[in-house]
């Protein structure tokens, strides 16, 4: 910002330019005027009218200042001149150009200069942010001259190439721990930060000690910071540390007050009294020096901690090379124990954690195993068992909890229902159920179940589905009929759950096909009573198909007896003859379609797709074409896919809608004009012509006056005139 001083007789007046910067490596115009008063001007795109100006009146005129400017300085001044009377304290750098004093043109060549302040022609100038000197770990700051890179912790050095070490707590499981003693006096507000890295839920971080008390301790509980006077004062600091991530945590203690900040956010945790911190109180960092004390606190903390700073104050827990660090003018030297520099991890692959043949990797104090195509899970201990080829043709192998099943969709033909039981080892809480099913039956059992006085039924009734529940300790149970039939031929879903699953009685949820969940009305308990050897049946006089059924997560699966390894199933205790696969009977074998229709088949029921001019059920019927009366003047004479039309008298063309031009046909005399009609025309004459076709003369001729018949022709006076009956043997209008 520009800044414009006076100085006389040991008063100062000044004139600053806020908020309107000039470090921004471009050209900017500005203007000094000592006249009545002093004028700063600067041309900047940031004012209202392009220019800003500042100014304030001196006392006594211009006049009083004639022998004040005897030496004009341009860039800087001599010696501690620069500090001591400029408002920056340091001398320019960057270019002029176009300096002018008293409106006289000031060149380089005759502005006098040291070697020690060099001036150059030109304004050559390096971009130097541009090529990103600074690593990506800090921010570039355009010096002119050069740069200086303002680093993001836990950065140092001139580029931010150097990173200030971290320490590894509990490396291997072992008792770690650093200890300082504060040489100043923090008081009562201060600020802690660093950096954390755990996956331990708990353990101490910090703990400040007056030598025979702690009155600080921050510590670590099921992965939240607490901060505490004593093990019953603490306050929360609510954001999961321990996720295996680096997070820069900051803690500040002002007016009794504490606030913690990370990831750029900043809250209150709460009001502490925290005892004023004063020389020679002791840190310590990780642990403490006896074991039985820090258990308190939830043990040693494992992970890592860096940059570890009170009151921007490091706590040094290696030494650093100077060259390498902007280190701050004072730091805490302190005694560590079982501490390692860097962020290692454990070797957790050493107690060889995967099984089966897995393949471990360390994943900084954890690890994770790559299995073999046939297992899975965390250590690979669960056996992939749909890896292998286990399950027969026509059917799809599905993982389960410690097995498999083989599953595929079934069709029933009447009275083929299937029966299941449990096989007595079903422990998990049966609170689901998933059913699919395709079918044109109006009404028909899906699914039932009962025990005295529990029961379970999904059901078709005149075409809409019914669910029917009535369990647990709950009197009215829940029901529910579907608003849209179901007995369509299409696939539907079915999936039910209790709404509460730990309570006795709840309320239930059904999911059909791709509507949202609906909460069915009353109450009812699990399916828990289908554990005791109840007979499930499935399918009772039901012709479809089933896909998928499952309760509580387990298959009920309609493949033959299989031997499953796992603990929990279902067993088929009675079966009924049915199809793998879903196919409905075969309704286009009789061809039912005629006149060439195509059939296509519906699922139990077919439709017709009709040939050209053909419609109706089984396309038996002629479409009527003349239907819509598509002759416009003329009678319509049906036929297969068309019409034939018979024209009145004057019209033509496939719809009778063209009139037939009679001027085609017949030509008016004497330059008559003819008009189209109906089946006929007429002529629209000159004067002096008249007649059907203007042949005769107008005003019309007559007998005995203007017109006579020759070779012994008889005259006869008409509407149109005389006209003339030829002798035998003669001819022509006279």
């Amino acid at each position: 910002m520009l800044h414009l001083g006076l100085r006389r007789d040991d008063a100062e007046s000044s004139l600053l330019l806020k908020r309107l910067r000039v470090d921004d490596g471009q050209w900017h115009k500005a203007e000094v005027l000592l006249q009545d008063s002093l004028q700063l001007k600067l041309w900047h795109k940031a004012c209202d009218t392009g220019v800003c100006l500042q100014d304030f009146p001196i006392r006594d005129g211009v006049a009083s200042l004639s022998l004040a400017f005897l030496k004009t300085y341009i860039g800087g001044v001599d010696g501690d001149l620069t500090a001591n009377n400029t408002w920056s304290r340091e001398s320019f750098i960057g270019c002029l150009e176009d300096l002018e004093i008293d409106y006289q043109a000031i060149l380089p060549l005759d502005i006098p200069h040291r070697e020690s302040s060099p001036v150059e022609l030109g304004c050559n100038r390096t971009e130097w942010c541009h090529s990103q000197p600074c690593s990506q770990r800090g921010l570039c700051v355009d010096l002119w001259a050069t740069f200086r890179c303002d680093c993001t912790r836990p950065y140092e050095g001139q580029t931010c190439s150097h990173e200030y070490p971290a320490g590894t707590f509990g490396l291997e499981d072992s008792s770690s721990f650093a200890s300082f003693t504060i040489a100043d006096n923090p008081g009562a507000n201060f600020n802690i930060s660093f950096f954390i890295r755990t996956l331990k839920l708990s353990g101490l971080v910090l703990q400040i000690s007056n030598g025979t008390d702690p009155c600080l301790t921050v510590y670590l509980k099921s992965g939240q910071l607490q901060i505490a006077t004593s093990s019953a004062n603490a306050v929360t600091f609510s954001e999961n540390l321990a996720d295996g991530r680096r997070y820069l945590v900051t803690l500040t203690f002002q007016g009794g007050r504490v606030h913690a900040s990370h990831s750029d956010r900043d809250v209150e945790v709460g009001q502490l009294a925290v005892l004023p911190l004063v020389a020679g109180f002791e840190v310590y960092v990780g642990g403490l020096p006896h074991q039985d004390h820090v258990s308190t606190w939830g043990g040693y903390f494992k992970g890592c901690l860096q940059d570890f700073q009170l009151n921007n104050r490091r706590m040094e827990f290696f030494p650093t090379q100077a060259e390498n660090y902007n280190l701050p003018q004072k730091v805490y030297v302190g005694q560590t124990t079982n501490l390692a520099p860097g962020c290692i991890s454990d070797d957790t692959c050493k107690s060889g954690p995967c099984h089966n043949g897995g393949t471990c990797a360390i994943t900084w104090n954890d690890f994770s195993c790559s299995c073999p195509a046939n297992f899975t899970g965390n250590t690979c201990e669960e056996r992939v068992w749909c890896a292998s080829d286990l399950c027969p043709k026509a059917t799809s192998c599905v993982d389960v909890p410690a097995g498999y099943v083989c599953l595929a969709n079934a069709t029933f033909h009447g009275n083929a229902a299937f029966e299941f039981t449990t096989n007595a080892s079903v422990t998990r809480a049966l609170n689901s159920l998933h059913l699919d099913f395709k079918t044109r039956d109006e009404d028909a059992i899906l699914l039932w179940a009962t025990e005295e006085v529990d029961s379970l039924q999904i059901a078709i009734q005149n075409s809409t589905l019914l669910v029917d529940i009535r369990s647990g300790n709950s009197i009215e149970g829940v029901s529910f009929l579907s608003q849209t039939p179901i007995a369509d031929g299409s696939w539907h879903s079915l999936s039910l759950s209790m709404e509460e699953p730990s309570v006795l009685s709840s309320r239930w949820l059904v999911h059909l096909d791709g509507s949202v969940n609906m909460t069915l009305q009353g109450n009812a308990g699990n399916l828990d009573f289908l554990k005791n050897n109840v007979l499930i049946v499935l399918a009772e006089n039901f012709t479809g198909c089933l896909g998928h059924v499952n309760i509580g997560g387990v298959y009920l699966p309609f493949t033959g007896q299989l031997s499953y390894p796992q603990p929990e199933q279902f067993l088929q205790s009675s079966r009924g003859h049915i199809q793998l696969g879903c196919t409905g009977a075969d309704v286009c074998a009789s061809s039912p379609c005629l006149n060439a229709g195509t059939c296509e088949d519906l699922f139990n029921s077919f439709q017709c797709a009709c040939s050209v001019g053909w419609e109706g059920p089984l396309c038996e019927s002629n479409i009527d074409d003349c239907k819509s009366s598509p002759c416009v003047h003329g009678d319509c004479v049906d036929s297969v896919a068309d019409f034939q039309c018979d024209c009145f008298r004057g019209y033509i063309g496939k719809k009778c809608n063209i009139n037939v031009d009679d001027c085609m046909r017949h030509q008016c005399l004497n330059g008559g004009t003819c008009v189209d009609g109906v089946y006929s025309y007429s002529c629209k004459c000159p004067a002096q012509y008249s007649g059907p076709r203007c042949e005769l003369p107008f005003p019309p001729q007559q007998c005995g006056k203007n017109f006579t018949c020759l070779n012994g022709g008889k005259c006869t006076s008409g509407t149109w005139g005389a006209n003339c009956t030829c002798k035998p043997g003669f001819t022509g209008r006279k």
